[in-house]
């Protein structure tokens, strides 16, 4: 199935407070309330019924197109079975941007040349580079018993492979370090649809090796043991609510459902004073 080059617009909005601090227009859709105004996709439910559902749907898509259809629906292939409920979009465009959460850009991150945002409530990760979202995939976040720690933090060390020191069936490729006291990390393994992992951040095998290509590591003082220069920011923001039905399975009845609040974008931006202090620590040669 060819790609259906279809039009979509992006028209992002802000104003700034008294107080410096950028807050975006807002619009109303559904009774959801979006921290910018863009025409978003629509959506429909897709049940795959029938011995030949399965193969049908594969002989339907091409490789783009099931890239984005797994990213909507946060899983790896594997979990496409029959009788499996996915969530559709009514027009297949041509790049997995069109379909992002995310805004176009943040301001006040302009300065920034490279920014990593990790939402647990809609479980998907966004790429920033001078406040331009360039890239944005599905994740796997810890469960309940074990969630991924929300705040600010800094790529550390990376390995291609990382044997996990729990268990030694846990092979973790494309592994980067973001909180090395605890150990935890975005590396590829398997994407459920929900919030699975003992922590860490799981992506697809594509997003977490383009990450460990382009992120920045830290470095550490031989004598000292200290920290002489940051790795890339990483804000993991937002709370997933366990329980209740994923956010991306309600974009047919509401399309705005994983769009980024304004709340969250409060939390975003109230990392921004401490990431450009931050400044001299990412610069180091």
């Amino acid at each position: 199935m060819h790609l259906l080059l279809a039009g979509i617009f992006y028209l992002f909005t802000s104003s700034s407070s008294t107080d410096n601090q950028t807050t975006c227009s807002l619009v109303s859709d559904a009774d959801t309330t979006i921290p910018f105004s863009r025409e978003a996709p629509m959506y429909h439910f897709d049940t795959l019924k029938g011995k030949t559902a399965v193969t049908d749907f594969y002989a339907k898509y091409d490789t783009t197109e099931l890239e984005i259809i797994l990213a909507i629906n946060r899983i790896n292939k594997s979990v496409i079975k029959k009788d499996k409920v996915l969530v559709m979009p009514d027009t297949l465009l041509p790049e997995l941007l069109f379909y992002s959460p995310y805004p176009e850009s943040l301001q006040g991150f302009d300065t920034l040349p490279k920014l990593v945002l990790i939402s647990r409530r809609i479980q998907a990760f966004a790429i920033y580079e001078n406040g331009k979202l360039t890239r944005w995939g599905p994740v796997s976040s810890g469960k309940k018993s074990t969630p991924t720690p929300a705040g600010l933090f800094h790529t550390n060390f990376k390995a291609k492979v990382k044997i996990s020191s729990e268990n030694s069936d846990w092979i973790m490729p494309w592994y980067f370090n973001f909180y090395a006291k605890r150990g935890i990390a975005m590396h590829q393994f398997f994407l459920p649809g929900y919030p699975a992992s003992h922590a860490c951040v799981r992506m697809q095998a594509k997003d977490a090796k383009w990450i460990f290509d382009w992120a920045d590591t830290w470095k550490v003082s031989a004598k000292t043991g200290a920290v002489t220069k940051i790795g890339t920011p990483v804000i993991i923001f937002g709370d997933y609510a366990y329980g209740t039905t994923q956010p991306w399975l309600n974009l047919p009845i509401d399309k705005y459902s994983t769009m980024i609040t304004p709340i969250e974008m409060d939390e975003i931006n109230s990392y921004l004073p401490v990431i450009n202090t931050d400044v001299v620590l990412r610069t180091v040669k």
